[in-house]
C-alpha cells in the first residue's frame, strides 16, 4: 500500500484556494487542490520530506511533512491586495500633487458594485479614462498601463 498525504489549502481567512499547486520538491509529482482546497498527494516518499504549495497572487511556500497521519492545512499569504486598480503612465516618481493630469482612484468594492467582469467596464467607471498604446520600431511604448487583480479579464 502506498503512502498518501491529504491536506487542504487555504488563505489567510481560511477560505480554500481552489487550484492550488502542490508538488514534492525536488520531483515532477504533484497535485492541485478541488473547490474545497483540498489535495491528496500518492505515493509520497519516505518522511522527512518536503512540498512546495502555489497559488496565482499568492507566495510560495514550501512544507516539511514530518507526520502524514494527520491532515495538513497550508496557510498562503496573499502578494498583493485585490480591492485596488493601479494606473500608472511613468516610470518616474512623482508627488500626485504635480501630476498635471486627473488621477482617479477606483476601489474594489466600487468595481464590485458596478459589475465591471473586465477592463472596458472599469473604463465605463471613470468616464474621462483614457488608454493608449503605441508600438515604435521593435519597443512598445505604453502611456498609460493597467495593473489588475488577478483575474480579472482585459477584454470582453
Amino acid at each position: 500500500m502506498n503512502a498518501q498525504l491529504a491536506g487542504k489549502v487555504v488563505n489567510e481567512n481560511n477560505d480554500p484556494l481552489p487550484g492550488a499547486s502542490v508538488v514534492i520538491k525536488g520531483t515532477t509529482q504533484g497535485t492541485t487542490t478541488d473547490g474545497a482546497g483540498i489535495f491528496n498527494l500518492s505515493p509520497v516518499p519516505k518522511i522527512p520530506f518536503t512540498i512546495t504549495v502555489s497559488s496565482v497572487n499568492y507566495a510560495v511556500r514550501n512544507v516539511t511533512v514530518r507526520n502524514i497521519e494527520d491532515s495538513l492545512i497550508v496557510r498562503l499569504q496573499v502578494l498583493y491586495q485585490t480591492d485596488t486598480v493601479v494606473i500608472t503612465s511613468r516610470r518616474r516618481r512623482e508627488v500626485l500633487q504635480d501630476v498635471p493630469i486627473n488621477v482617479s482612484v477606483v476601489g474594489g468594492k466600487q468595481i464590485e458594485e458596478s459589475g465591471a467582469f473586465n477592463i472596458t467596464r472599469v473604463k465605463e467607471i471613470v468616464p474621462s479614462l483614457q488608454m493608449y498604446t503605441s508600438i515604435r520600431g521593435t519597443r512598445a511604448l505604453i502611456y498609460a498601463a493597467w495593473v489588475l487583480p488577478s483575474g480579472l479579464p482585459t477584454t470582453d
